[in-house]
């Protein structure tokens, strides 16, 4: 899917169409993978990793209407399933590392096109809050302790 995404000259509707089935498709299975083999959650979330550093936010996508709530409905479940493999207990390093990209690219690109009282904005929040002290205090820790790169 990679070389897919970055060698071959995709349309973008067709680009985009491509990265919103590929998510359709890894999210259960990594969501899976944090519990069952943290290998295969590394190489999963380095894939939606890719996946979500591929997509246009600003395109007429996400924009209202059927295509735009499948694109936000898939970004944001992605967005979840990160948030997810960073408070995981058993999580490692690298891991987090992923999930915390993916968490920065989707809320980068939602604090630029939503507005202020969008849907989309208080869902993130909400999903945000609902992550509890556990979140915070792995952030803390890794800010802190952890290995970075």
């Amino acid at each position: 899917m990679t070389v897919i995404l970055e060698s071959c000259d995709l349309e973008s509707s067709l680009k985009m169409n491509f990265v919103l089935q590929s998510l359709q498709i890894i999210l259960p299975k990594l969501e899976r993978s944090f519990s069952e083999d943290t290998a295969a959650a590394v190489e999963l979330a380095g894939l939606a990793r890719t996946l979500i550093q591929n997509l246009d936010f600003t395109s007429s996508t996400f924009e209202r209407g059927e295509l735009g709530d499948f694109a936000n409905d898939r970004v944001f479940q992605l967005f979840r399933v990160s948030l997810g493999g960073v408070h995981f207990l058993e999580a490692k390093s690298e891991l987090r590392e992923i999930c915390y990209q993916i968490c920065y690219r989707y809320l980068r690109a939602m604090a630029k096109i939503a507005s202020k009282d969008s849907v989309l904005r208080r869902h993130s929040l909400r999903m945000v809050k609902t992550s509890g002290e556990r979140l915070i205090e792995v952030l803390c820790d890794d800010a802190y302790a952890g290995p970075g790169t």
